[in-house]
Order: C-alpha cells, then sequence, then structure tokens
C-alpha cells in the first residue's frame, strides 16, 4: 500500500485523532489543502491529533493505453484501514474521527462494516462527495479500471454495501455525517446524500475538488465538520438548509422556508427560490423573482440555467435540459438587444453548450460559437473571456486553436478552482464531440495543458 504512512499535521495532543483520507486518484496532503491546519486553528479541537492517510490510487506512466496498474480493490484498502487503526499507527487512540473525500468514504463504510475493533473506536464519520449509491456516469475515469469499476452504481460492491450499511447502521453510536458540494458534477446529491436520513444530511459549497479545500477557516467545509465534532448538529441557516433541500429535490420545503424572506434574501438565495419555485409550475412567480435580482437580471438567469444544466449533467433528466437551454437561450438574446458582450459571450457559449450536446445540432452550435467569438473580441480579455473562445473553437473543429486559448486561460491568473471548471467542460466536449480516432489523442493533449 504505497503511500500508506500517516502524515502528522499535529500530534502529541490526547488520546483522540482525526483522519483525513483522500479519494481516487488523490493524495493524503494534496487532496485536503490547508483544511487539516485550519481544523487545528480552531480552539474547539484543541485535543485533536491531526493526521492525513495516504493509499495507492495512482495512474501509471504515460497511461499504459488507460489500464491503472497495482492499484488495490475498495475491500483491500478497507481492511488496511482497519488494520492501520488496530494495530498500526493509531492503535493508541481511543477515539478517532474519520473524514473521508469520494472513494475515500466508501473504504470507511466497508472499514467500519467489516471490523467490529474500528467502531468501537470511532466517535465521527464525515463523508464528503462520496459516491455511497455508486456513480452512473464516470466520464472523467472511462478508461480506467479496478477502483472505478467498484464504484459503478451497479456494482456487487455497491450493492452489498448499501444492503450491510442499512442493517448495520440504521442508528450508528458514532457522529454521521454525508455532505455534497452545491457545484458536484461528478458526485450527484442522489449518491453522495441520497442512501442516508435528512438528519446526517449537509451541503456545502464547491465542487467535487474544492469542496475539500476549503480558503478559510470559516468555510462550510469546515464549519460544518468542527459543529459535527462539537456534538451540535450540522449548520442549518435558513440558506444552508435551503440548499439541502434543493438538491434533495425537497421544492416545496426551499419555497416554505425562503419565500416569506423573499425582501431581505441575497442575490444566491434569490435564484435557489426561483429554482425550486419553477420546479413547481409556478414558472410566473420564478420569473419575478429572478426579476427582482440586481444588475440586468440575465446574470442570474445564468446562475438558475448553470444549476439545471448541472442537475441535467448528472441525472439526464429532459426537463432540466429543456428548461436551462430555454434560459440561457433568453438571456443571450437581452444581452446581444443590449449590447452586453461579457454577458452575450457567457450565455452564447452555454446556448451552444446546450445546443451541442442536448440537442446534437453541431451545425448550428457552430454558428453560435461564431457568434460567441465575436462578442470575445469586444470584451475584455481576461481567463473566462478566453476559455470561452476555447470552447467556441470546439465547436467549430477547430481543436488545436481550441487547446492554445485554454492554455492562454490557464495562464491568465485563473485560479485552481476556475481552471478545474474549464476542464472538465473542455474534457465532456471532447469525449462528446471529437471524432472517434482523435478522442484519445485530445484527451491526453487536453491534459498536458491542464498540468494534469
Amino acid at each position: 500500500m504505497a503511500d500508506s504512512v500517516l502524515h502528522w499535521e499535529r500530534q502529541g495532543q490526547g488520546a483522540t485523532a482525526v483522519v483525513f483520507i483522500h479519494g481516487f486518484a488523490g493524495k493524503s496532503a494534496a487532496t485536503w489543502g490547508k483544511f487539516p491546519s485550519f481544523v487545528c486553528s480552531e480552539s474547539a479541537l484543541d485535543g485533536w491529533d491531526v493526521a492525513t492517510m495516504g493509499y495507492s490510487t495512482s495512474l501509471a506512466p504515460g497511461l499504459l493505453q488507460g489500464i491503472w496498474t497495482g492499484s488495490p480493490s475498495l475491500e483491500t484498502l478497507a481492511g488496511l484501514l482497519a488494520e492501520l487503526v488496530q494495530s498500526g499507527d493509531l492503535r493508541e487512540y481511543r477515539g478517532i474521527a474519520l473524514v473521508a473525500h469520494s472513494m475515500g468514504g466508501l473504504v470507511v463504510q466497508r472499514a467500519l462494516l467489516d471490523s467490529p475493533q474500528l467502531r468501537q473506536r470511532v466517535s465521527h464519520v464525515l463523508l464528503y462527495g462520496t459516491p455511497s449509491d455508486g456513480l452512473k456516469k464516470a466520464l472523467w475515469f472511462r478508461r480506467w479500471k479496478r477502483q472505478v469499476y467498484d464504484m459503478a452504481i451497479d456494482s456487487s460492491f455497491i450493492t452489498t454495501l448499501r444492503e450491510d450499511w442499512a442493517s448495520t447502521f440504521a442508528d450508528p453510536k458514532f457522529v454521521f455525517r454525508a455532505i455534497a458540494g452545491d457545484e458536484d458534477q461528478f458526485v450527484p446529491p442522489r449518491s453522495s446524500l441520497g442512501p442516508f436520513p435528512k438528519r446526517q444530511q449537509g451541503v456545502v459549497t464547491g465542487n467535487h475538488l474544492s469542496m475539500v479545500k476549503p480558503d478559510h477557516a470559516a468555510h462550510p467545509s469546515v464549519q460544518l465538520m468542527v459543529a459535527a465534532m462539537q456534538g451540535e448538529a450540522a449548520p442549518e441557516g435558513p440558506w444552508d438548509s435551503a440548499r439541502l433541500a434543493l438538491e434533495t429535490l425537497d421544492f416545496q420545503d426551499v419555497v416554505e422556508r425562503l419565500l416569506p424572506k423573499m425582501e431581505g434574501l441575497e442575490d444566491g438565495n434569490r435564484v435557489t427560490l426561483a429554482l425550486a419555485l419553477d420546479a413547481l409550475g409556478r414558472g410566473n412567480e420564478a420569473r419575478a423573482v429572478l426579476e427582482a435580482v440586481g444588475r440586468t437580471g440575465t446574470d442570474a438567469q445564468g446562475v438558475l440555467a448553470g444549476r439545471l444544466k448541472r442537475q441535467w449533467n448528472s441525472d439526464g433528466q429532459k426537463d432540466d435540459a429543456e428548461r436551462a437551454l430555454s434560459l440561457y437561450r433568453d438571456a443571450y438574446e437581452t444581452s446581444r438587444a443590449n449590447a452586453n458582450d461579457e454577458q452575450a459571450y457567457y450565455h452564447g457559449i452555454n446556448v451552444a453548450f446546450m445546443t451541442a450536446l442536448y440537442l446534437n445540432d453541431h451545425g448550428e452550435a457552430r454558428t453560435i460559437a461564431d457568434q460567441v467569438l465575436r462578442h470575445c473580441d469586444n470584451a475584455q480579455q481576461n481567463h473566462w473571456c478566453l476559455a470561452t473562445k476555447g470552447e467556441a473553437e470546439f465547436y467549430r473543429g477547430q481543436w488545436d486553436l481550441g487547446l492554445e486559448s485554454y492554455a492562454a486561460a490557464i495562464l491568465a491568473r485563473a485560479s485552481p478552482r476556475e481552471i478545474e471548471s474549464m476542464y472538465q467542460q473542455a474534457e465532456l466536449i471532447i469525449d462528446s464531440l471529437a471524432p472517434a480516432d482523435k478522442r484519445d489523442e485530445l484527451g491526453k493533449k487536453l491534459q498536458k495543458v491542464f498540468g494534469w
């Protein structure tokens, strides 16, 4: 188990330890960023030692035609985690909190089920972005094996895990939280939250990777953990609880919580309320809420459309795609009429995306891409404009020009979270639209551009 050592952020505090466990293709320290140090800065957790743990989940050099080598199964990793606690470096700790990301959460669940000794020692379990009900779509990892097979929605590993968990942990003695990222396109709430009761669920800001790389100690990911460790319920202010209800499709609950407070809501909360109203068939009210949002209103439409697009990417529901496309089209035409090039290229490129990948109308997508490029030429040449140019060139079949624009976007001071968002979109377009005989080559070129 290469990299199965513990890396201590803090040691020698007492008899309890927090252990951070990364996910698929992650690293013991890199996955979590400053998260462990933020935990150490919390006075409420002064008595806890803090460590990150690594294990083998690495891609062989040169991809070896896309085949993973030397990566143990999830059952094997679960056994190794239990052994680390029972007789390894964690054997002296009487209380252990396990904080896991993505696939690491599946390892934790299996280890708890298989090891009664581990269950006796674990006091807290927090799973961030874990595909507990399996992955329906895993486009990033389409060429990879073993551990990915275990994560598939219909795999024997997932089926057995859910059956065993339901029968063993209907009322666990340890504190348990399943946590979703509000922008996680890889692991949808259906999988990360769905198998567990609402009292054990939480939602934080961020996508699949950024949700566990907080940039400050007040980040919801950190504060949710601190609250759970202190023995309190996960934070449930009107926004957090509304976000959770929204992600689990309880739209009526969102409306009941937010509508009475609409006058005092910030723009982001208004968008959430509008989405819930729209889902309940109250489209006129939803539009009225959006029109009350500041600036031009097209920005809010884009946020709403983006949420619907992410839901369609995750779950493939036609209604989400139709509504997202309608909102993007309306915002695009409004932006063009107002000669707002920044808004126009943003909405236009999303119209092109939905036209190409949902409607499968590649000719119309190319026409829109041509328009988008003209809007980009008239706009500030920042990283989003450059990335938009890259995507537009992809729709025009100019793959190398597109890659050049993406490379320029990365150099234009894009943040890690923005770069990841760019990569996700570009990789999906290549996977869906590139000629079959060039797809693998373009995928590797894209990885090289993004340094992955």
